[in-house]
């Protein structure tokens, strides 16, 4: 019997030390996703609430030159795309059926290419996307806009001021972004 009242004792503080190991290994978890969480905002801190950086880019036709200036004077999205990214072809058809819609209401989508502009104009015809989209020659909007992953989006008020920014994963990430976009203050 006592050697059975040891081995519960002993399974008894084993636990009890799993238990301390694992708390503390919970609470580093917890403090890493605040880290990231805190970088993550941190990082579109100085692009939200800003004036929408300058900048110059070509369509991914070669068609035409875009700037910052293009996306001042109406509600405006600026969405990176990337056609080796599944989530950015049904971004990319969502787009496309909100394009001219939301058109004839004065807003403009811009897409940002992040990935080879050919792949990207042969998808783009295949949605029949009606929205400019621009190339990268060496990554220069996705530095700019401090981008890390695709489908990305920015809402820029008609005054010329990011509104707003997140992942477009979902409808209502696409939605509550375009409503953004007719914002003249920043989301917080």
């Amino acid at each position: 019997m006592s050697v059975a009242l040891i081995g519960l004792w002993i399974l008894m503080i084993s636990l009890a030390l799993y238990t301390i190991v694992l708390g503390r290994g919970f609470l580093s978890l917890q403090q890493a996703l605040r880290d990231l969480k805190a970088e993550f905002h941190g990082r579109f801190e100085k692009i939200v609430g800003n004036p929408v950086p300058a900048f110059s880019a070509l369509t991914i036709d070669g068609q035409q030159r875009l700037t910052e200036e293009f996306l001042r004077h109406r509600p405006a999205l600026l969405v990176f795309l990337s056609p080796a990214c599944p989530h950015c072809h049904r971004v990319m058809s969502q787009l496309a059926e909100l394009a001219y819609r939301w058109r004839e209401q004065g807003g403009v989508i811009i897409g940002v290419s992040n990935g080879d502009p050919s792949e990207m104009l042969k998808l783009a015809r295949k949605m029949e996307a009606d929205f400019p989209i621009l190339a990268q020659e060496e990554w220069e909007l996705t530095q700019l806009f401090k981008v890390s992953s695709t489908p990305w989006g920015f809402a820029i008020a008609p005054s010329g001021l990011v509104t707003a920014a997140g992942p477009l994963g979902t409808s209502e990430q696409l939605d509550a972004l375009i409503k953004a976009a007719e914002l003249n203050e920043p989301l917080r």
